[in-house]
């Protein structure tokens, strides 16, 4: 009978070890750009914050297209306006 129960809390303290060795520790994320805190109010997506270079250019009229009267023809590189150098 004592044989029995060290038999059985042999399995059960190995069982217990075998769990213990088998669950993943923990670890934090090495990347913090990937969890970004939020933020407590973010600006609407129709208002975003004012770009560098920005002028608000407002309706182009392109007095030599009588049956598209605001065509305008695209720039070479259109976001240069915008402060994007790219």
């Amino acid at each position: 009978m004592k044989l029995v129960s060290m038999l059985l809390l042999v399995v059960c303290v190995g069982t217990l070890a075998l769990l213990v060795a088998a669950t993943p520790v923990p670890r934090a994320d090495p990347r913090p750009w990937a969890h970004p805190e939020p933020r407590a109010n973010p600006e609407p997506r129709s208002h975003p914050e004012p770009r560098i270079n920005s002028g608000y250019r407002g309706r182009r009229v392109n007095y030599r297209s009588y049956y598209r009267p605001y065509y305008r023809r695209r720039s070479y590189r259109p976001y240069r306006r915008y402060g994007y150098l790219g």
